[in-house]
């Protein structure tokens, strides 16, 4: 969906949160734009979800609702720290991406929210670099993802989808799963500046790109 239709679910669903909250007695406020942004992408355009995120978030911080209590309430990080692991691997800085990991493991951030968000990170990225530009992002973070995906060429940010949405999808089954996003992430390290003789062309293709226009393909986009 477009920025628009983004933005225009979030009118709907904090609408709905604030009738929601009015009709049972009990005002409740969400104090910044992010977390209700936070809310919306995590409830990945489903307004049931949206709701029930809500009920959560109400119970849990009262009357009202800030980005910390999204985040904490979710397991998820912010998107400054999907934005720093970002920078380490293009700086190939091991030590501190795994002291970034262990810190949002220390803070009880849930590692399979992490490789999600990570992963929906880098789809952004790869998204920009093949010349989408509706984002469904607050406008501070689309100037840092244009920023931020002159860094990785194109054959890198669809590995980096590849190798950490399979991360998250073995996690359901593996009992360690900080060690899975580690490994993964390790192993984005070492691909940082490979060479990969892959023509533009064909990788638009492959994700649903019309190599002669930067419009996405609904039909054929392996990437949602």
């Amino acid at each position: 969906g477009s920025a628009v239709g983004f933005a225009a679910f979030l009118f709907i669903v904090y609408s709905m949160l604030k009738i929601g909250s009015e009709s049972r007695g009990k005002a409740v406020e969400i104090v910044l734009p992010d977390a209700l942004q936070l809310i919306g992408r995590s409830a990945e355009g489903a307004m049931r979800d949206a709701l029930s995120l809500f009920d959560q978030l109400a119970a849990f911080s009262g009357s009202h609702i800030t980005l910390s209590d999204v985040v904490a309430v979710l397991g998820t990080v912010e998107a400054d720290y999907l934005f720093d692991i970002a920078d380490t691997l293009a700086a190939k800085d091991t030590g501190k991406l795994l002291g970034l990991i262990e810190k949002a493991s220390d803070q009880g951030r849930s590692i399979p929210q992490m490789a999600r968000d990570l992963t929906l990170h880098f789809r952004t990225l790869l998204l920009s670099a093949l010349g989408r530009t509706e984002l469904e992002l607050p406008a501070d973070q689309i100037a840092r993802i244009k920023t931020q995906v002159a860094h990785f060429p194109v054959p890198y940010l669809m590995d980096a989808v590849r190798v950490l949405s399979g991360a998250e999808s073995n996690m359901r089954w593996h009992p360690h799963a900080r060690l899975l996003l580690e490994v993964a992430l390790l192993d984005l390290v070492g691909k940082v500046g490979e060479k990969d003789i892959k023509d533009i062309k064909e990788i638009k293709r492959d994700v649903g790109i019309d190599p002669s226009t930067t419009r996405l393909s609904s039909s054929k986009s392996s990437l949602g």
